[in-house]
């Protein structure tokens, strides 16, 4: 997670190469998700199921799993939830109910990873809006300056 903490934490670094450091950080959690593969659900013809496929598993898979931790970390983040309470029993008993399989991150990993992550998510959306704001504003800048010579220009 250096990059992340080059993009959000370090202050000895340009603001350029943070932003570079923002994007990487952004794209890497989306090629992470892209790169896991979702098992196909069509169902083989001639093969019967069997009936432990419906039980609950101890496993889940990497997806689900990746999944199941962004939405945690969403939760404890945008709740303001104190992540230390992810390792309380009561709280695990909870999400063991819910989901059998499923480990949730311990309270440092929630705290610096995907922390770091939503941030670099949040602040690369901001600069997306700010600069799409930036350019209606020229458009409309220059709309302006166009109609006001036209008219100079026809009287």
């Amino acid at each position: 997670m250096m990059e992340a903490h080059l993009a959000l934490s370090c202050h000895k670094v340009p603001y350029n190469v943070k932003e570079k450091f923002l994007l990487i950080v952004k794209t890497r959690e989306d090629n992470q998700l892209e790169a896991v593969e979702v098992p196909s659900k069509k169902r083989k013809v001639g093969h019967q199921q069997s009936i432990t496929k419906y039980a609950e598993s101890n496993t889940i898979e990497p997806f689900k799993k990746q999944s199941c931790d962004r939405t945690v970390a969403k939760f404890f983040i945008c709740c303001e939830v104190a992540f230390r309470l992810v390792e309380h029993p009561f709280f695990i008993d909870m999400v063991k109910s819910l989901c059998l399989g499923y480990d949730p991150p311990c309270a440092s990993t929630l705290s610096e990873d995907f922390l770091y992550e939503e941030l670099a998510n949040i602040m690369v959306d901001q600069h997306i809006e700010i600069i799409h704001e930036t350019e209606i504003e020229k458009s409309d800048r220059n709309r302006v300056e166009i109609g006001s010579k036209w008219s100079k220009w026809s009287k």
